[in-house]
């Protein structure tokens, strides 16, 4: 182009075509060169971005899992299974020796998948299971419990301790009596998020929160997927949806 445009401004001046040539690869070379930098440049951005993320995305899990190992080691929660412990063993000594095992596998649980940023579901809804029984063994009929996720589901991936984190948040921080029963209900919604959802009836007398739990949570899926978490606060009921991975 700017040899033409040379050209129509001298019209005494002729451009031998090999120049046209040599020219448009020189600026081919050039652009070559140009476009190569730029995407190795590109590259070590996004290669670094990865690694920050991923370092980050580490740091959070075992943020969280600090979090769950502190919240099942805390002085009321072993009083409090302790106690029921005690109750058990004269009345019901197979109970106890399945409360025990149960116990014994919450607390592994956060230790066997230090690494995981996610685990499969059916392996996290086991524990969870686990967890809900302690619960349950401790409340009698003033918690209650719905698990409705078909096998077929149980191969996908999830993040580590995401249902268990709002299991744990949901018997945390909401009233269990028996004039306010504590429901709490996990299911599939569509093929690609979990329900967990429970009645909401904050207790008077709170435990101060960490906040960590619900934003690791959120951040964690960001991190991993492209689909939110979906959060909703009705009058008397509290969901979360969690995405699974693929």
């Amino acid at each position: 182009i700017a040899f033409r445009i040379y050209e129509l401004v001298f019209p005494e001046v002729q451009v031998p075509l090999e120049n046209y040539f040599l020219y448009s690869v020189f600026s081919m070379l050039v652009t070559l060169l140009v476009s190569s930098v730029y995407a190795v440049s590109e590259f070590v951005k996004q290669w670094k971005s990865s690694e920050l993320k991923a370092e980050q995305m580490k740091q959070q899990v075992l943020r969280s899992e600090y979090e769950s190992l502190k919240n099942q080691v805390n002085p009321h929660f072993l009083f409090n299974s302790l106690n029921t412990l005690s109750a058990l063993i004269p009345e019901n000594p197979a109970k106890a020796t399945d409360f025990v095992q149960k116990l014994s596998r919450v607390f592994r649980y956060a230790l066997q998948h230090s690494d995981s940023a996610t685990i499969e579901l059916g392996n996290e809804l086991d524990v969870v299971n686990a967890f809900l029984f302690l619960q349950k063994t401790r409340f009698g009929d003033n918690l209650r419990f719905h698990i409705d996720v078909p096998q077929a589901f149980h191969h996908r991936q999830i993040i580590t301790q995401g249902l268990l984190t709002l299991v744990e948040n949901a018997v945390k921080h909401n009233e269990a009596s028996a004039e306010n029963p504590l429901a709490i209900s996990i299911e599939m919604i569509g093929n690609d998020y979990v329900s967990v959802r429970n009645t909401l009836q904050r207790k008077k007398m709170m435990q101060p929160s960490t906040g960590i739990g619900l934003p690791n949570v959120v951040s964690r899926c960001g991190a991993l997927t492209e689909r939110p978490v979906v959060i909703t606060e009705h009058e008397k009921e509290f969901e979360v949806k969690i995405p699974l991975i693929n």
